[in-house]
């Protein structure tokens, strides 16, 4: 996608573990690799859900991988701005 000058964003979905264990993230060598190829085009939603620490998973997630909706709602506001940020490249062209 990208030698074709297509717009795309990577977006890593932590799973109830990940979140319970930083070090899943931290060593994981594919997150790391997609990170240092794609800076700009990669997104961990870790980051959206790790300042949500107060708030009881199952608040967020269904099971291990399923959002609820409050799930739904932070990965909505956390991507909104880079989406946003695809769309007025792309409208900018």
């Amino acid at each position: 996608l990208d030698k074709l000058g297509l717009e795309f964003l990577l977006v890593h979905s932590p799973s109830v573990e990940e979140l319970r264990n930083e070090y899943l993230i931290t060593s994981n060598q594919i997150l790391r690799n997609l990170n240092a190829r794609f800076p700009e085009r990669f997104v961990s939603l870790y980051e959206a859900f790790s300042h949500e620490n107060k708030i009881n998973t199952g608040e967020i997630y269904k099971d291990n991988v399923h959002y609820e909706t409050r799930g739904h709602q932070i990965i909505g506001n956390y991507l909104f701005p880079f989406i946003n940020n695809i769309v007025e490249r792309r409208d900018n062209l």
